[in-house]
């Protein structure tokens, strides 16, 4: 898994979430998108055809529950694009408390023996509790890739390794379901025979 910040500030920044995400390689992006943050990899899948590389990307969707904005083929290529949101948490006195939604862009195409899957986009949607107690959005967002958060910077932190943690987990978990072969429908049994 490749997570890439584009940024032309100072280092500094980048040398916070290489600290948050050791274990992931960091490298330089493209000029036309500076300070975003980006979980992308180009896997190969050898000896799986496109189509079968779709159908498992499908199913990785729909265990999910995320919702598939497209699903087109083009020139050889198959291209799903969905999105996602998860509950981030701010730390209660009891239990945790709903702190607000990640919504995220997913995108992943697939050639014959190869996907590439892209996660980007990361908007944080503010929640708080209404007058009756329910948590409810605020219509408020911020993105991701802002480093500070004045008065909640601790928990605006733990939201930032949430993410990381939670893309380190999709992301495996869409390697194993990608290279899943297509089980084999069982024989049916013949016919009991009459007397």
């Amino acid at each position: 898994m490749v997570a890439r910040i584009v940024s032309f500030r100072k280092p500094k920044p980048a040398l916070f979430f290489a600290v948050l995400c050791a274990g992931l390689q960091w490298t330089c992006a493209q000029p036309a998108a500076p300070g975003k943050l980006v979980f992308e990899e180009t896997v190969k899948a050898d000896s799986l055809p496109k189509d079968s590389l779709h159908q498992n990307a499908k199913r990785w969707l729909a265990s999910r529950s995320f919702a598939v904005a497209t699903d087109s083929a083009s020139d050889g290529t198959w291209l799903l694009a969905a999105n996602a949101q998860f509950p981030v948490y701010a730390a209660g006195y009891v239990s945790k408390k709903l702190s607000g939604m990640v919504h995220c862009a997913l995108r992943i195409e697939t050639k014959d023996g190869r996907y590439r899957y892209r996660f980007g986009g990361f908007v944080f949607h503010y929640y708080k509790e209404d007058r009756n107690y329910k948590i409810v959005p605020t219509g408020k967002t911020k993105p991701l890739e802002e480093k500070t958060a004045s008065g909640w910077q601790k928990t605006w932190d733990a939201h930032q390794r949430t993410v990381q943690a939670t893309m380190a987990r999709w992301t495996a978990d869409l390697k194993t379901e990608m290279v899943r072969q297509g089980t084999p429908q069982p024989k049916a049994a013949p016919p009991p025979e009459k007397w």
